[in-house]
């Protein structure tokens, strides 16, 4: 998770998830992290950006890892929001009144190293000042109940979620509200995936 100051009114911020765990998975994410933030101030469009970290990791990566990865460029003087979903799929947008709409369904391309000639696609979404994108990991909807005698119960869910969220305010609320309702279904101290959380709220530039 980053978030990048591209110039005086964009604004980059970014979720991505290596397949597999330690330390080869920490050193493939902050590589793909670093290669896409220099990608991203280079390219207009983060589709075309995430098409050169996918060439890079096609050349450099090892055949069976794979990225998923969200990233969204948020132009803060016009509010509009150019996002690409590479085989993520876990975020939603806080309408300034609070409601929260979970986006699903939208085109943007397949995990990154998959496919070593794939063609990403960028959306466009224009959001209001108060508007708050809110970006989270596999592991908060994945993440198993367990009961007081310790045997497994559902994931969390999107349901959850979406509950979760209804009482904050704020993106600070956001993230320890959901990040607290995970950790009150799980029910251990260590957690089965990894748990990011970040909600980011628009405000409009001055100039």
């Amino acid at each position: 998770f980053d978030v990048v100051k591209l110039d005086d009114r964009r604004i980059a911020f970014f979720i991505g998830d290596v397949a597999g765990k330690g330390l080869p998975a920490a050193i493939l994410m902050a590589c793909t992290q670093s290669f896409l933030n220099a990608s991203l101030q280079h390219h207009d469009d983060p589709a075309r950006a995430m098409e050169a970290v996918n060439r890079h990791l096609v050349a450099h990566a090892p055949e069976t890892k794979f990225v998923s990865l969200w990233v969204g460029v948020l132009d803060t003087r016009t509010g509009v929001l150019r996002y690409v979903d590479a085989g993520h799929g876990y975020w939603l947008i806080r309408d300034p009144d609070g409601t929260p709409r979970e986006m699903v369904g939208r085109a943007g391309g397949v995990p990154l190293r998959v496919d070593d000639d794939a063609v990403y696609s960028s959306e466009q979404l224009k959001i209001e000042p108060g508007t708050r994108i809110v970006l989270y990991s596999d592991g908060v909807v994945e993440q198993v109940g367990s009961s007081e005698d310790g045997t497994a119960g559902d994931p969390f869910g999107m349901d959850r979620v979406l509950a979760s969220l209804g009482p904050a305010t704020s993106p600070e609320e956001d993230v320890q509200l959901l990040v607290r309702a995970v950790q009150r279904h799980a029910r251990v101290e260590i957690l089965a995936d990894d748990l990011t959380v970040g909600s980011i709220e628009f405000r409009t530039a001055t100039t």
